[in-house]
């Protein structure tokens, strides 16, 4: 699936911050639909399913960022090799 940036990022930088504020949106909102939906039902599996979502969610948003920096990292060498 192709993704589009709204609005063009200026520099490495600046789309690195902008991916890491977006997860960090993504996990709250998250968290706050959760835990709407735990508060309908007794502790119990359900919960345990919500802390399991989030243990996987945070080892994804991990693995995001870690792809981000290689990415970043790959296009800084290939432009130092250029110049």
């Amino acid at each position: 699936m192709a993704y589009r940036a709204a609005k063009p990022a200026r520099s490495l930088k600046e789309a690195r911050a902008r991916t890491q504020r977006k997860l960090s949106a993504l996990k709250k909102r998250t968290w706050r639909t959760m835990n709407d939906v735990a508060s309908y039902f007794d502790e119990g599996p359900i919960g345990s399913e919500i802390d399991t979502l989030f243990r996987d969610l945070d080892a994804s948003i991990e693995r995001v960022i870690e792809a981000v920096d290689e990415e970043i990292q790959r296009w800084q060498d290939e432009h130092e090799e250029a110049e």
